[in-house]
């Protein structure tokens, strides 16, 4: 681990950051070598992407701007009960690594952002902000850069299932990101050139699109969630809730042992 790397693991740490520090070196890399210019982050969370960018872009020594924006959910992200309460601990983020003076936060989505700042000569995007990627791209394509470097999070097509006693809630983000970004590779849209985890590395391909057609190369990926592939783990209620109530009511431990069905061999 080199002296870049212990810089990010302290970002990650300090802004609570959810990747890995390689996937944040490789960010740092990639904005890097965008040679200044503007550098648009849709997700900001609690920043931790959003310093490894703006020091990225610093080390290369040119003028460079970072925007980022977020949509600041409750109980998402940046501590906080406030939009102002949670803008200003972003602040201190970026402050505590020297970059605020580089990065211009945004309250919103991309309409707000391109609202706010309208972007021109976008060098890397990087799109981590609920899986609207088609609205994204669309909305910032012909601001793009050719070649510009694309960054997107989540594309690894995992599904995740979170159960309770009630209820199990089907998120399919990271199903969507991947359908979504696979079409446009196919399409030409995206260049793929590297995969950190499920964090997908990308270039602007050179179809002349416009930003409708983007959109509308989207739906054949939406149409595929109509059902989805679950692993039998994620689907065991059954043996779930008797975990549950075993660890719960310790008398039941013994029946549990008696009646669990056996786990299938590999």
């Amino acid at each position: 681990m080199d002296e870049i790397d212990q810089l990010l693991a302290t970002v990650k740490q300090s802004a609570h950051g959810l990747m890995p520090v390689p996937v944040y070196r490789r960010i740092y890399e990639s904005a890097a070598r965008c040679g200044g210019g503007t550098i648009v982050e849709i997700g900001t969370y609690r920043g931790a992407a959003t310093v490894a960018l703006a020091l990225g872009a610093r080390s290369a020594g040119l003028p460079f701007c970072v925007l980022t924006a977020d949509l600041l959910r409750p109980g998402v992200g940046a501590k906080g009960e406030t939009i102002g309460q949670k803008t200003e601990e972003l602040r201190s983020t970026f402050a505590r690594f020297g970059v605020e003076d580089a990065i211009r936060f945004i309250h919103g989505g991309s309409a707000e952002l391109d609202a706010a700042a309208d972007p021109r000569g976008i060098k890397l995007l990087l799109l981590d902000g609920g899986g609207r990627i088609e609205t994204d791209l669309a909305l910032f394509w012909d601001r793009l850069e050719p070649d510009c470097a694309i960054v997107i999070d989540d594309v690894d097509g995992a599904v995740h299932a979170e159960r309770s006693l009630r209820a199990a809630i089907i998120d399919q983000k990271h199903r969507i990101s991947k359908l979504l970004a696979d079409r446009f590779v196919e399409a030409g849209l995206l260049v793929p050139e590297d995969m950190i985890l499920s964090t997908g590395w990308y270039r602007k391909g050179r179809p002349r699109v416009a930003a409708g057609e983007i959109e509308t190369l989207a739906l054949p990926a939406y149409h595929a969630l109509i059902k989805v592939p679950l692993a039998l783990a994620e689907i065991d209620a059954v043996r779930a809730i008797l975990r549950r109530l075993a660890r719960r009511a310790p008398g039941l431990a013994r029946v549990w042992r008696r009646i669990r069905p056996a786990r299938p061999r590999a």
